[in-house]
């Protein structure tokens, strides 16, 4: 069950209507974008996102979410903004430490969980190496 602020109910009540819900990033179920599915005999409102507030459970609207650069985002065939592992190897091409990759992957729109997700699966599967307190990339993808 999903609990709206109840900023977000009014355009949700107006009749009958197919809701699309969408997560943010694949690692990421935290932050949703909702947009107006098949709306038969009424008003098709417009695509918004939500943020899960961790402490009382309760999803907010997301006031700056930028939906053209969503939409835009999905029709673009070079897009890799969705894969916060292919964001991790451009921010740990200079060492970092977990701390800063996490800020960074924060600014690029994962939630704190799903930034340390990405880590962590970036340092099991070798991506990249923990050297001291600082995240690099492997020798070869350095070019060292």
């Amino acid at each position: 069950m999903i609990r709206f602020d109840p900023q977000l109910q009014s355009p949700l009540q107006l009749g009958p209507r197919q809701v699309n819900i969408a997560s943010r990033s694949p690692d990421d179920n935290q932050r949703l974008v909702m947009a107006c599915g098949k709306c038969s005999n009424g008003r098709e409102f417009k695509t918004f996102a939500i943020t899960l507030d961790q402490e009382s459970m309760i999803y907010a609207l997301e006031p700056q979410f930028n939906v053209a650069a969503r939409e835009e985002g999905m029709h673009n065939p070079q897009r890799n903004t969705d894969n916060p592992v292919d964001a991790l190897l451009e921010i740990c091409a200079a060492p970092c430490s977990r701390l800063e990759a996490r800020k960074l992957l924060e600014e690029r729109g994962l939630s704190k969980a799903a930034s340390y997700r990405a880590i962590t699966r970036a340092l099991e599967e070798g991506i990249l190496l923990l050297k001291g307190d600082k995240l690099t990339l492997p020798d070869e993808q350095t070019g060292a």
